[in-house]
């Protein structure tokens, strides 16, 4: 027979006290459940298992109470083999017959799968968004003499994002509460809900029991009426940008603007002066205080209006940080960049969790490199695209008509760990013969052998050649062509002109050398990062919608979230707007798929070019003499 359980709603109503506190208050409002079901004789040892339980808009709170011969905690990183220390259970069935198993040992150290059996669950990285108060601390021991110690534990239902758990108000769902040392003195393995196996094994969710979640109730004990009620969370908002911009990036920075100028929640909006360094020193502007003409002009004015940064947090910034958030009682945190700067929210959003601040941190992508992962495209590539596109069309056809003057052109595009930007300019070719006849990517290693002979090839058949390389191209030994050693703050290889060289002079010298030819090379560095006349109209739309979109996000409960763009396909290809977790872009660069770049890595395919068109439409075509001579 499946045992039943009510978890107590606990109305804090927008600001919870800190764990510390919910570690007393929740034993004051509920009643313990004992945790003492052992299924199998040969396992008969049960230590004293206490469980209260408890939740509120936000997040499901436990506090395990446990009393036992021995103990142990040897595992400190998440998603670690946390079974085998005394490790405490939860597994719930979320409504679509899949399970999430978190399971966490004295210190805190959590480990959290998702699957539909033992064999199919996996461990996912929301374990990190898991935060604990252990009466043993956190740090590791080996197994002891046993002693009473509480773990209290707040689970983000923000986790259980696209199931009924994230809004569990009057609902039932199947779960399980386990007790357990795999590799202790006495092992054991005990339960809530019995279970009927030859063995131990806590993956059956054919024997979770029912839990119920009351309703939710107002600050003054009333039923919610609707779940935006239970949902507030009031307080003042700040919007930073950071890295190099895009011509787009002030698009993004007016749809945050935008939205939470009308949002219920949203009360101050502010906006950090040259990024996270200048939220530190309190260089915060006004945005709620600009005029409209300011505001509507953002969407069509280049580079970062906010100014940028690209400070690279330490620890002594954490608590600088929090005491800014918490004497300007900043609650919604935007910030909009690349995948160092989701790196950025993920760690403040984390710090602020840890020490009890409810913030809400969401990320907007920009980049023209293209690189974050989870993500279609960021905004501000096709419009960079399109600035490399119409440079190598225009110096392709400048060089076709110089070729008894000029024997090649060499382009170079930014892009450190990916190529997508020098592949994007292979949409430059109507027909056979057109610029660029040889494109060099990041992804593939460059060998001079096989460019000079590519080199001599497209000369040979088309008279000139015209050559586009990515400035993170490294040789066969990984060393960069551009010769770059020096490295930014965030341990990035400096090319262009912080390197102090470049892949464009160099690849120029390599063809001057092997053939006596003139020829020229075109680098346009952070050129193609703020040509507004440039931009995709697209691209502008999809990035203040991209900005509204966060805030969104952010009203709805969500934190620790970027802004996604998703593909759909059909005919036109569309677009609309998701998110993924900060945990998987934060410094992490997606490179382009294999099957876009040639074998031979002098060239894209098809397939890159199907992944572009829909980005950067409407290229001009421009028209050649025919070459009909006059009799001689």
């Amino acid at each position: 027979m499946k045992k039943k359980m009510n978890i107590t709603h606990l109305g804090f109503m927008g600001i919870r006290p800190d764990l510390d506190a919910i570690s007393r208050l929740i034993e004051e409002a509920t009643l313990p459940t004992i945790i003492n079901s052992v299924s199998w004789a040969t396992y008969p040892y049960c230590p004293e298992v206490k469980l209260y339980t408890g939740w509120w808009e936000k997040e499901l709170l436990l506090k395990y109470v446990v009393t036992e011969e021995s103990s142990r905690a040897t595992f400190s990183e998440p998603n670690t083999a946390v079974h085998l220390d005394s490790c405490v259970e939860f597994f719930i069935n979320p409504g679509d017959g899949t399970y999430f198993n978190f399971e966490l040992n004295p210190i805190g150290t959590c480990y959290l799968g998702h699957g539909k059996s033992r064999q199919d669950s996996k461990p996912i990285p929301q374990a990190e968004m898991v935060t604990t108060v252990p009466s043993l601390g956190k740090a590791p021991f080996t197994e002891r003499e046993g002693k009473t110690w509480t773990l209290t534990v707040a689970i983000p239902l923000s986790i259980f994002k696209g199931f009924e758990l994230q809004n569990p108000s009057g609902l039932n769902f199947e779960a399980n509460f386990y007790k357990c040392g795999d590799e202790l003195k006495t092992p054991h393995f005990i339960s809530w809900n019995p279970i009927s196996t030859p063995q131990p094994d806590f993956h059956r969710p054919d024997f979770f029991g029912t839990i119920h979640f009351e309703p939710a109730r107002n600050s003054s004990g009333k039923q919610a009426e609707n779940y935006e009620e239970k949902n507030m969370l009031k307080g003042n908002a700040v919007i930073g940008q950071s890295g190099g911009p895009t011509s787009v990036i002030n698009s993004s920075l007016a749809g945050v603007i935008s939205a939470a100028s009308k949002s219920g929640l949203i009360e101050e909006i502010y906006g950090m002066n040259y990024g996270i360094e200048g939220f530190m020193n309190e260089k915060l502007i006004d945005l709620g205080n600009q005029d409209e003409e300011i505001l509507q002009g953002l969407r069509r004015t280049p580079s970062s209006a906010l100014g940028s940064s690209r400070h690279k947090l330490i620890d002594e910034d954490f608590p600088v940080i929090l005491s800014v958030l918490r004497k300007y009682n900043i609650r919604y945190f935007f910030l909009i960049g690349g995948n160092d700067t989701m790196d950025t929210i993920h760690r403040i959003e984390k710090y602020c969790r840890e020490n009890s601040w409810e913030l809400r941190g969401i990320g907007i992508p920009k980049t023209v490199d293209n690189d974050l992962y989870g993500t279609d495209h960021t905004p501000g590539f096709p419009s960079a695209a399109k600035y490399n596109i119409l440079s190598v069309l225009q110096s392709g056809v400048l060089a076709r008509d110089m070729q008894k003057v000029d024997k090649f052109v060499v382009y170079q595009t930014i892009g450190r760990d990916a190529g997508w930007l020098a592949a994007a300019t292979a949409l430059a070719r109507k027909k056979e013969g057109d610029a660029p006849h040889l494109i060099y990517c990041p992804e593939r290693r460059f060998k001079p052998g096989e460019f000079l002979e590519d080199v001599l090839a497209c000369e040979k058949k088309y008279g000139f050649v015209s050559i586009v390389v990515s400035e993170g191209l490294l040789y066969e030994d990984g060393s960069p062509v551009s010769a770059a050693s020096s490295k930014d703050k965030f341990n990035n290889t400096e090319f262009g002109a912080m390197g102090g060289s470049s892949v464009g002079l160099n690849v120029h010298r390599i063809v001057r050398e092997a053939t006596g030819w003139r020829g020229e090379f075109q680098i346009t560095e952070s050129l193609n990062m703020s040509a507004i006349d440039r931009a995709v109209p697209e691209d502008l739309k999809q990035a203040f919608e991209c900005g509204e979109e966060a805030v969104k996000l952010a009203e709805e409960g969500n934190s620790g979230y970027m802004v996604t763009i998703e593909r759909i396909k059909g005919t036109p290809v569309q677009f609309k707007y998701g998110s993924t977790e900060l945990s998987k872009v934060a410094v992490r660069a997606k490179s382009m798929p294999e099957d876009f770049i040639t074998p031979r890595g002098n060239d894209v395919t098809e397939k890159l070019l199907e992944y572009m068109r829909p980005l950067v439409p409407d290229l001009p075509a421009y028209v050649e003499l025919k070459k009909v001579f006059a009799k001689k």
